[in-house]
């Protein structure tokens, strides 16, 4: 009845003139009205219409929020941004049963009344980011039963109630990113049985729980990267069949359960950089159709599993790049990555690879193994990849490679072997005849210059001949087919001008 009163009073108010606009407001839109600016340091002066289904006010320097909306029965959204309102009246959204977006992101709030969202019965989505807010009541949201997207995000929340999200059971988006979050209750996700999305990273999270996420079955996006976390519990993923990407970069893990991935069929984005990882289990990826790309760079990894990889079948992307400890990898560690396009191996510890390494890599393409230790490679090292178009062998310690050593590559498309320390003695005539005959793939050419012996230092390889070596003909064959490695390491300034797969730092988004 109240409701029908207010809008036959509304009806009379516009027929006495319809062309009412509050001053510097935007009324063009119908049923909607757009204030913003310095100048506005309350609403009441405004008189609003109370006909309008939508509202924006934006940019302004409101403080306090007071009863201005209650007659604005058929409001559906109002957009509060960009202000600096630190209060809020409990009586502020008193009537405003029809709204359903309602947005005070980038304000000064610090606490909200318990009761400020009671009529808020049809609210779909409630934004209060980038607020100041460091609790909140945990009645606050029990009214909003039809809410699917919560942003609690960028404010001084340090805890959560146990039931702050108790009646939220349509909840599809919840984001309580960069927030100073050390601890969850255990059940408080429980009650979201219809979750998509949930936003926790940038906070301070120590461990994952069991249990945690195990009603979440809709849950197709969990991000709990950049927090402390330092361990998960085994089982603690297994509920989330129908997961597709979960962070876990920029954490404190050292270990990974067992098992931790093995039920996660749909994930197609995977992080872990930027842990300190010492190492993997043996059994940790279940079977994964869709992981395109998996980042690894920035661990204490020493070695890595055999086979680790062996259910990541579709895996075109491999970092295992910027890896201090990473010395040792077995033949095998790479098997069952039949579709990989790309490698970054560089910037690790490894002098040497086994021979047989990238046995299962048909279809590589791209490889980056530059790496101040690296001395030593197998002469058939690529002689299966047919596929393979670049090839970064830069900045390591090889001395010279075998003439044949790229000839089996059809595609090869660029390869980069500069600043590495070549010793040109008679070994080195068969790579140089190849070098002659490649410069149109072979990057950076006349910084290729002789390391050693002293006499030959800093002569360019393509210009040096046997007249320099003093070599017998027959000697210059026999070193066609000799393997030989090599030594020079790279300065810190050429390593951080590097990316993490190929030339330059890419860091990944989470």
């Amino acid at each position: 009845m109240l409701r029908d009163d207010l809008t036959e009073l509304c009806a009379v108010l516009l027929l006495l003139d319809a062309s009412i606009c509050p001053e510097k407001c935007d009324c063009s839109s119908k049923n909607a009205i757009h204030c913003s600016g310095p100048h506005l340091k309350d609403l009441e002066s405004l008189n609003l219409p109370c006909n309008m289904t939508a509202i924006h006010i934006t940019d302004t320097n409101v403080t306090y929020l007071q009863d201005v909306f209650s007659r604005m029965v058929e409001l559906q959204h109002l957009i509060l941004s960009s202000n600096n309102i630190s209060l809020i009246s409990p009586m502020a959204f008193k009537g405003l049963r029809r709204l359903k977006v309602l947005k005070l992101l980038d304000n000064k709030l610090v606490e909200l009344p318990p009761e400020v969202f009671d009529d808020m019965v049809q609210l779909q989505q409630l934004i209060i980011e980038n607020n100041r807010l460091k609790s909140v009541e945990e009645n606050l949201f029990d009214k909003l039963a039809t809410l699917e997207e919560l942003f609690l995000n960028k404010n001084q929340l340090t805890a959560l109630p146990s039931g702050v999200l108790k009646k939220l059971a349509k909840l599809k988006v919840l984001n309580l990113s960069r927030n100073y979050l050390a601890a969850l209750p255990r059940n408080i996700f429980s009650p979201l049985t219809k979750l998509e999305k949930l936003m926790l990273y940038f906070n301070r999270l120590s461990s994952i729980e069991s249990g945690m996420f195990d009603s979440l079955k809709e849950l197709l996006e969990l991000f709990l990267h950049s927090n402390n976390i330092q361990s998960i519990a085994p089982d603690a993923f297994h509920c989330l069949r129908k997961l597709r990407s979960l962070t876990l970069s920029r954490n404190k893990l050292e270990v990974l359960p067992p098992g931790l991935f093995l039920h996660l069929h749909d994930l197609s984005k995977l992080t872990l950089y930027r842990n300190p990882l010492k190492s993997l289990p043996e059994v940790l990826f279940g079977e994964m159709r869709h992981l395109g790309s998996l980042w690894l760079y920035h661990t204490k990894l020493s070695t890595i599993p055999d086979f680790v990889f062996s259910n990541l079948t579709n895996l075109e992307l491999l970092v295992l790049s910027f890896n201090p400890e990473l010395s040792v990898l077995p033949k095998n560690v790479f098997s069952g990555l039949n579709e990989l396009r790309g490698l970054s191996l560089h910037t690790n510890n490894i002098s040497s690879l086994p021979e047989g390494i990238f046995l299962s890599l048909q279809k590589l393409q791209n490889i980056s193994l530059f790496d101040k230790r690296l001395e030593v490679l197998p002469r058939n090292l690529f002689h299966n990849l047919k596929h393979l178009q670049k090839v970064y062998l830069n900045s390591t310690k090889l001395q010279s490679l075998p003439g044949d050593f790229f000839t089996t590559l059809p595609e090869l498309q660029e390869v980069f072997l500069d600043n590495n320390p070549w010793k040109c003695d008679c070994q080195i005539l068969g790579f140089q005849e190849w070098l002659q005959k490649s410069m149109d793939i072979v990057k950076n050419v006349p910084s290729l210059l002789c390391h050693s012996p002293l006499a030959l230092q800093n002569i360019s390889l393509v210009a040096l001949t046997v007249d320099h070596l003093k070599c017998l003909p027959t000697t210059a064959v026999t070193y066609q087919t000799f393997s030989s490695t090599y030594s020079q390491t790279s300065t810190s300034l050429v390593m951080e001008k590097q990316m993490v797969f190929f030339g330059r730092r890419c860091w990944g988004t989470f």
